[in-house]
């Protein structure tokens, strides 16, 4: 059983939203402040989403995975061939509409630490990153 997270731990914590979509954007972001976090930045796709990791280097990336002109699949795909993998890598969760099995393979493949169907619950989103800040390296 992973230990909760301390309001302390997470409010040092930079999160990255990743959502094309700005009403789910904001929903994420409230959530992830009732949840502790004190640091939250929000991007509207993938390739805004690489600028912003180079910048900052967050601790956490909550990415939707459908979204134009860089999709979340192609943002991590692209972290990975940067060295943003193994010891470096940077947690994960995907969020999407999609629930097709191909879509949760290849999130698995990517190395997601969590997978999470819209609309997101709030116990469901501090359950995955719990356990995707609690991951050992």
């Amino acid at each position: 059983m992973v230990e909760e997270l301390t309001r302390e731990y997470l409010e040092r914590k930079r999160v990255l939203i990743v959502e094309d979509q700005e009403v789910i954007r904001q929903i994420v972001w409230k959530m992830l402040k009732d949840i502790g976090f004190g640091n939250i930045v929000e991007v509207g796709d993938g390739s805004q989403a690489m600028r912003e990791v180079l910048a900052t280097k967050p601790d956490l990336i909550i990415c939707d995975i459908a979204m134009e002109p860089v999709d979340g699949f192609k943002f991590v795909e692209a972290l990975q061939a940067r060295g943003f993998k193994d010891k470096d890598r940077i947690p994960t969760i995907f969020l999407t509409g999609h629930t097709e099995r191909e879509m949760v393979i290849k999130a698995k493949q990517l190395g997601a630490d969590g997978f999470l169907v819209k609309p997101v619950s709030a116990k469901d989103l501090k359950a995955r990153i719990t356990f995707a800040l609690s991951r050992p390296e």
